[in-house]
Order: structure tokens, then C-alpha cells, then sequence
């Protein structure tokens, strides 16, 4: 055996199935586009299984007749080494992180074993001793543990890739002879296709125990996982078959009728399609997984027994959402490819937490804190590192500031159109002016202006804030909103005429309250003084009188309108000389802002009871 450095490899993104042909001792390369055999690359006798490693540059096949595992390079399709296996290789497997090979194998009888292969050297470094004829091996995403299927034995052995020792051994009696195996993206389940007893096991990796078993199709010999984790399709020789099994209720939705003799299967790891080996055809069915049709048939060698397809790119292709505050906190969803076994997210070098794997296309994470601007993105996984990318990208928004408003004032009623300008104003979501009063609308033109329709508000300065994903302005005094209460400028007026006769000789007042505005007024007092030994009669609603006065009340004046009050004064001997009223604004509602025109005197002269005037 001579191990070779690694070489120039084909990429990831080619899309290729490595198909082991039994009979054949090959193994033909197919492009899954095209269908058609690019290469046929002989290997040892018998090859029954065969496994790619996570970078696409090695493809590695068990052939059980040779006791060898050839290790082909596949930039050149030439075998590049071949490993010796001491006796009869039955299953081959690549740890996520291509670092390990495991395989196997006979070591005595009722007894096999997995031989432990670093594959930078192509050399055993130990042998983990498992249940009779292992015929299947399958690792969890993360590399953490490898379940094995015993297929005499009729067990599956579980062993921990750190300590290189079996922790678990899994039997059923309603589980016998488990064919093959597979993990699920998420890592939380494995699945065994039991043959001779005709079920799907379903094993919880968190307590390597059976949880379900679903009854299947006569001798399922092969089991894959699609990569979004919805459904297993198991393959069964005997009927020409595939069961397609939904995964959420552990029922067979479908049968897919297939060419003849399928055994090995597998899933495209970019979804869409499902491989398998239809080993008396000599051909390579194809399912499209939308249909559950078996939409072509690929030639491929004598008598096809196992596949492997091109693991999928580790990729970040969208981001949802993709901008947030400084300060993190919130939970993203990003979609991709190759995304099983993610260890860890990192936005722009610094880990997110609670990263959880949903299947090979999803992973969700807790955004870290981070200083405001764009930052990539990437997932790493035990196949590597995702690329950098502008779908792989996160925003995290500088917060918005306020530096101007324009008006900087407006009544207490509110319904003043302000115009704020500032920075990073784009994606706000609400402006306050003071604590708990929104403003009633909100446009933004630009990141730098928005427009905003002030609330109803108690007079006074407040801050005006502006929130958007990324949090709320500091206040500061280039965001002082001053709410000025309204006031009604009341002017008064007074005018008299005289009404003269022998019997009831008298002077009429009028009292005139104008409204100059520029606010309504709600409500207005005038109180008039009468001269001494002068009273009032006749008084207008509103109106009364004690004392040498009148007071009268008017209700709501409209802005630029007046409204008056009257009242007579009787004359008599008494009241012979000048008599003079002078009426005052006593109160009003709102303020009156001007004292100037608040009171107003007006002096009729009774020369008589028969002769009077006023001005």
C-alpha cells in the first residue's frame, strides 16, 4: 500500500454518482445532468459499498472478494491507493470532517469489526470489535458518534468516534437483520432497513434507543434521507420498489415501482432527486421527489449494488432577516447548502449562540452583538467553512439619531406636519414625540428625512425619537418638539344707547367679546361695573348682576367672531350726571395673550330723565 498526497479534486459542485458495480469490479462515474458514464474506473473484486469524502476528492470502495478498499482521486478517476483489509470489507463510511474512514468487516465468526482508517495516511489506526457481519456504517452530522449495522447480528452498534469504543448496541426482536442505515440532518434520528423484518427502525440519538418502528415493504435492503429530512426512501429488491416513508408521522405516502433489483440508495444532497442501484437492469433509477416518479433510468455497469453522490457545497445562500441592531439578541434563519453537522455560526468572526441544525438547508442561530455595518456570514461544519458571499452577508444597523426639526413647535392639539432630519432614519418604525405619544403618521423619504404629524401632547418641550430595527435615538437637544397651548385673544367692547321716555327712561349696555384668535375660545367672562347707585336690569342669558355689577358669561367664540351681552341701567334723579361702564375680561379659556384689549369703557351723560346721550 503507498499513500499518495492529496491531489487537485473535482469540486463539490459538480454533480457526479459513484456507482459500484458488483460483477463489474468497477465503479462508473456518472454526471447526474447529463446521465451519461464520464468514466468506469476498475477497482478490486466485488466492490458492495462505496462512500465520497466530504471535500469531493476522494471516493472510497469496499470490494469484498479483494479484501482491499480502493481509494479513487476523482480529478484523475484513477485509483490512487488501495487499502488492505484483513478479510472480507462490507460497508464503508467518511467521518464528516474526511478525516477517518471506517470499514467493515469480518474478524471471526458471529463477531465483526470496524476498522478505524486515517485517511491522510490510508492506515489503520484501530479496530472496534461490533456485532456479526457489519453491512452498513453511517455518522451523525457532527462526527460525534457512527452507527453501525449489524445485518447477522441483528443489532446496530453505536460507537463513540472520540474514544473509538461501542457505547450502545441496539436490538429488536421486530428489528432483525438491519440492512443499511442513515442519519437524519438534524442528527436527532437514525433509520435501519430491518430486511427480514420487513420495518423501518427509527433510533433516537439522544438515547440510542428504538422510538418507532414502521412497517415497510417486503426486504428493505436500502435506506436514504432526503436532505431536508421530511422523508426516508427504502428500497426493496424483492418487489422492485421504493417506499417513500413522511418522516413527521412515520407512514408510508408512497410506492415508487422502479427498475428491477434496486438495493443501494441516496438522496441528492441538494434535494429534488433520489438515486439507486437497479442491479439486474444494470442501470441507475432516478425518483423526482415531487412526484414520486421514477422520472429516468442511467446506464451504469454490471450489476449496480451502491452509490454515492457529491456532497453538497457547505454554502450560505440567503439570510432571513438580514439586518438587526448592535446589540444582537435576535434569531435568524439561514438557508443553504451542506448546512447537517453546522458546529457554529459566526457574524463577522464572533460565534452566535443557540445554533441549531433543522436539516441540511436550515440552520437557525441567536445574532451576537456586533459593531454597526455589514459583515459576512458562515456556517462551519465538520466539512468546512462556507465561503464568503453577498447573500451570506448580515447588516447590523448603526441606530438613528436626530440632529433637526423643523418646525421645532406646534400646538397642544397636535396635527403639526414636522420634518425630522438625521442618519440612519431608514426602516423606522415610529416616532415619538415625548414618552407614550406616537406620532400620528410617518413617511421617510430618505435615510436622512422623515416626515411626521405631531400627537396631541401637554404643553412643554419633549424629545422627539425615532425607532427602527436597530433601536431609538439618544435624546439630545437637537430633538426638542416644543408643544405650545393655545390661546384666544379676547377683545372687549362696550357701547350705550339711551332709551328715553317719562315712564321708564333707561340706558342699554352692550358687551362685546371678540375673538382675535388665533385658537377658539371655549369660554369667556366680563365683568362690568356700574357707577354708584346705579343697577341693572332686563340682563341677557347669561348674565347677572350684584353689587354695582354685571357679570356675564359667553360659551364657545369662534376664532374672528364676536358675540355680545346687554343690560339696562334705569335712570332716575338719581342717576342725573355721567354714567359710566366699564366692562373687563375677567377670565377665559384658553389664555388670552393679550391684556391690551381686555377692557373697554363707555360713558352716556343724563342731562334728564327725557335727555340723555352716549357716544
Amino acid at each position: 500500500m503507498t499513500a499518495l498526497a492529496a491531489p487537485a479534486h473535482a469540486a463539490t459542485g459538480d454533480r457526479l454518482a459513484y456507482v459500484a458495480n458488483l460483477r463489474g469490479n468497477s465503479v462508473s462515474v456518472i454526471d447526474t445532468t447529463t446521465g451519461a458514464v464520464t468514466a468506469t474506473v476498475p477497482v478490486g473484486a466485488a466492490p458492495n459499498s462505496v462512500a465520497e469524502s466530504p471535500d469531493a476528492s476522494r471516493v472510497y470502495v469496499a470490494s469484498q472478494a479483494a479484501n482491499s478498499v480502493s481509494v479513487i482521486d476523482t480529478a484523475t478517476n484513477t485509483v490512487a491507493d488501495t487499502i488492505n483489509i484483513n478479510r472480507l470489507p462490507n460497508a464503508v463510511a467518511v467521518s464528516p470532517d474526511g478525516s477517518l474512514l471506517y470499514v467493515g468487516r469480518f474478524i471471526s465468526p458471529g463477531v465483526g469489526g470496524v476498522d478505524v482508517i486515517s485517511t491522510a495516511t490510508d492506515t489503520v489506526l484501530t479496530t472496534v470489535a461490533v456485532g456479526n457481519q457489519p453491512t452498513a456504517i453511517a455518522f451523525t452530522p457532527d462526527g460525534a458518534k457512527a452507527y453501525v449495522a449489524n445485518f447477522v447480528g441483528s443489532s446496530v452498534s453505536v460507537i463513540d468516534t472520540a474514544t473509538a469504543t461501542v457505547t450502545a448496541t441496539i436490538s429488536s426482536p421486530d428489528a432483525r437483520t438491519p440492512a443499511a442505515v442513515a442519519v437524519s440532518p438534524d442528527g436527532a434520528h437514525v433509520y435501519t432497513a430491518n430486511y427480514n423484518s420487513n420495518t423501518v427502525s427509527v433510533i433516537s440519538t439522544a438515547t440510542d434507543t428504538i422510538t418507532a418502528l414502521i412497517p415497510s415493504i417486503g426486504g428493505p435492503e436500502g435506506v436514504a434521507i432526503a436532505p431536508d429530512g421530511a422523508h426516508v426512501y427504502v428500497t426493496a429488491a424483492g418487489s422492485n420498489t421504493v417506499a417513500v416513508v413522511d418522516t413527521a408521522t412515520g407512514t408510508t405516502t408512497a410506492t415508487v415501482p422502479v427498475g428491477p433489483s434496486p438495493v443501494g440508495i441516496a438522496a441528492d444532497p441538494l434535494g429534488g432527486s433520489v438515486y439507486l442501484t437497479e442491479a439486474l437492469g444494470n442501470t441507475i433509477g432516478v425518483i423526482d421527489t415531487a412526484t414520486n416518479t421514477a422520472a429516468r433510468h442511467l446506464p451504469a455497469g454490471d450489476t449496480p449494488y451502491a452509490i454515492a453522490l457529491t456532497p453538497a457545497p457547505v454554502a450560505v445562500t440567503s439570510i432571513s432577516p438580514d439586518q438587526g441592531p448592535p446589540s444582537g439578541g435576535g434569531t435568524v434563519t439561514l438557508h443553504g447548502t451542506g448546512l447537517a453537522g453546522t458546529r457554529s455560526v459566526l457574524f463577522g468572526g464572533t460565534p452566535a449562540t443557540d445554533v441549531t441544525v433543522v436539516n441540511a438547508f436550515t440552520v437557525t442561530a441567536t445574532v451576537p452583538a456586533h459593531a454597526g455595518g455589514t459583515v459576512d456570514v458562515q456556517v462551519i461544519t465538520p466539512a468546512g467553512t462556507s465561503p464568503t458571499s453577498t447573500a451570506g452577508q448580515y447588516t447590523y444597523l448603526a441606530p438613528p439619531t436626530v440632529t433637526a426639526l423643523s418646525p421645532g413647535s406646534g400646538p397642544t392639539d397636535g396635527g403639526t406636519a414636522v420634518t425630522v432630519t438625521g442618519t440612519d432614519l431608514t426602516g423606522t418604525t415610529a416616532i415619538t414625540f415625548g414618552p407614550g405619544h406616537a406620532a400620528t403618521s410617518v413617511s421617510c423619504t430618505s435615510d436622512t428625512t422623515c416626515t411626521a404629524t405631531s400627537p396631541a401632547n401637554t404643553a412643554g418641550t419633549v424629545d422627539v425619537q425615532v425607532s427602527t430595527p436597530a433601536g431609538t435615538s439618544a435624546t439630545s437637544d437637537a430633538d426638542h418638539f416644543t408643544y405650545i397651548a393655545p390661546t384666544a385673544d379676547i377683545a372687549v367692547t362696550t357701547t350705550g344707547r339711551p332709551h328715553l321716555g317719562i315712564l321708564v327712561p333707561y340706558l342699554t349696555y352692550t358687551l362685546t367679546a371678540r375673538n382675535n384668535g388665533p385658537a377658539a375660545a371655549t369660554s369667556t367672562t366680563i365683568t362690568a361695573t356700574l357707577p354708584p347707585g346705579a343697577s341693572a336690569t332686563d340682563l341677557s342669558s347669561g348674565c347677572t348682576t350684584a353689587s354695582g355689577t354685571v357679570v356675564c358669561t359667553y360659551g364657545t367664540i369662534a376664532t374672528n367672531t364676536g358675540t355680545t351681552k346687554s343690560f339696562r341701567v334705569p335712570l332716575s334723579l338719581l342717576t342725573l350726571g355721567p354714567v359710566p361702564v366699564t366692562a373687563t375680561r375677567t377670565a377665559s379659556a384658553p389664555a388670552d395673550p393679550n391684556p391690551a384689549n381686555d377692557t373697554s369703557t363707555t360713558t352716556c351723560t343724563a342731562l334728564s330723565i327725557v335727555l340723555a346721550t352716549c357716544p
